[in-house]
């Protein structure tokens, strides 16, 4: 395992699901994300309509154990590429 940049201690700590508190209902958590967008979750609704909800870039992320360093990392890179592509969510492809 590489040393962290900042302390050069080696341990670190796994979050495989960054969340957050819902604020919209008591006692609940969401996916921590990067970007998001409302559009289309490849459902269909009971009526055979496609089903439209905010669609997020989840995260994770690693945890210096000496530092408290954050690393974070998206879980779904193709996921991100195709933000771009659509023009979803602010994210563009660097030139």
């Amino acid at each position: 395992m590489k040393p962290c940049v900042h302390c050069g201690t080696t341990g670190r700590l796994h979050v495989d699901r960054a969340q957050v508190p819902h604020y919209e209902y008591a006692n609940a958590i969401k996916p921590f994300t990067l970007t998001a967008h409302y559009g289309e979750t490849g459902q269909t609704g009971l009526f055979g309509s496609s089903v439209k909800a905010r669609v997020g870039i989840e995260l994770r992320a690693e945890v210096c154990r000496g530092c408290g360093h954050v690393a974070w990392f998206v879980r779904d890179v193709d996921q991100l590429e195709g933000f771009a592509r659509a023009g979803h969510g602010g994210v563009r492809i660097a030139e």
